[in-house]
């Protein structure tokens, strides 16, 4: 059971070329359930790490790594077929090279950072992982959302923007804070 959340952490890293492999050809009723499958074994392995107890350096490690990975892949192929925007694309990985430079920085400049996300990260996370379904849904013939997707990008991207600024305010008074 020790390792069992790092072993689901591992499959969902492998799932992801899969997922990547069956988008990139339009084969969107596979990469779907891939790429859901992979969405639902994050919460898992969480969930069986924290309610045994079993976490790990290396998990807490390939956890954040593999949840990434899934999304800018995902979000890198649906916006080159333009199933995406553009626009939302940028900020779904603008968001997240911005937190990882600023890791970086505070690390070098400041020494070790301990960063746990935020309820909004979290609710950030899920809606990104929610529309980026709905986005494969569509070509998959799983649903017809053509109508509202537009909403939908608008207010993914809001809490994007609201997200890393969150990390950005943090991140900064945390600098500040320990100069002092």
């Amino acid at each position: 059971m020790r390792n069992l959340p790092n072993l689901i952490t591992l499959g969902r890293l492998a799932l992801v070329p899969l997922m990547a492999w069956y988008a990139a050809r339009g084969i969107y009723a596979v990469a779907l359930p891939v790429f859901l499958v992979a969405a639902l074994s994050d919460f898992a392995d969480g969930y069986i790490a924290r309610r045994f107890k079993v976490t790990s350096r290396v998990g807490a490690a390939l956890d954040p790594i593999a949840d990434k990975l899934n999304m800018v892949v995902a979000t890198l192929v649906l916006a080159y077929q333009s199933l995406l925007p553009l626009w939302l694309a940028a900020a779904i990985i603008g968001r997240d090279v911005i937190i990882v430079a600023g890791v970086l920085a505070y690390r070098r400049l400041r020494g070790p950072l301990e960063i746990k996300p935020t309820r909004l990260s979290k609710a950030n996370t899920a809606l990104e992982f929610g529309v980026l379904l709905v986005v494969m849904g569509e070509p998959a013939g799983w649903m017809d959302a053509h109508a509202w997707l537009p909403i939908l990008f608008a207010i993914t991207f809001v809490m994007v923007v609201a997200s890393g600024a969150q990390y950005v305010w943090m991140g900064t008074r945390m600098a500040f804070f320990s100069r002092r």
